[in-house]
């Protein structure tokens, strides 16, 4: 999910405890909640402010629970296993991807590096992002694996 989406969550609602005084914080119903409208078409559905605060809140007391039963705001059922299941990958994926990064001072001056490598994971995500295929990418950096450059778009 691009970052201007997540920020446009946060100021526009309905998170209440994201704003804090050092920064942004989403709390595990807040993830569930982006994970869901993420899978949302805006030009086929709109949530009002309403829908959104009640699907939040019935995140948070199914979390509550631990059920896994469909929740329905605004008339759409939403499908709660699914989307816990998608949260529990991407949060295992961001966990492998935090492991893959070295910041060192000694190394190219601090900025983020694939572990045992010298090559900057910013620059592996901008040639991602520019086009770049990863089969153009591992041919002009061998040391470079398949998984290294999925994790390094994370």
């Amino acid at each position: 999910m691009p970052v201007k989406t997540v920020q446009k969550a946060i100021d526009e609602g309905p998170f209440t405890k994201a704003r804090r005084r050092s920064g942004r914080a989403l709390c595990e119903t807040d993830l569930m909640y982006l994970v869901t409208i993420r899978k949302l078409d805006p030009s086929a559905v709109k949530l009002s402010k309403k829908t959104k605060a009640e699907l939040l809140k019935k995140f948070g007391n199914r979390r509550k629970r631990t059920s896994s039963a469909d929740v329905t705001a605004g008339g759409l059922i939403f499908r709660i296993k699914t989307m816990q299941r998608e949260l529990r990958d991407r949060l295992s994926k961001l966990q492998q991807a935090k492991r893959m990064v070295v910041s060192d001072p000694e190394i190219r001056g601090g900025l983020p590096v694939i572990k045992g490598t010298r090559i900057g994971v910013y620059e592996i995500a901008g040639m991602l992002d520019q086009g770049d295929t990863e089969e153009a990418l591992l041919e002009g950096y061998p040391a470079l694996k398949r998984e290294q450059l999925e994790l390094a778009k994370i």
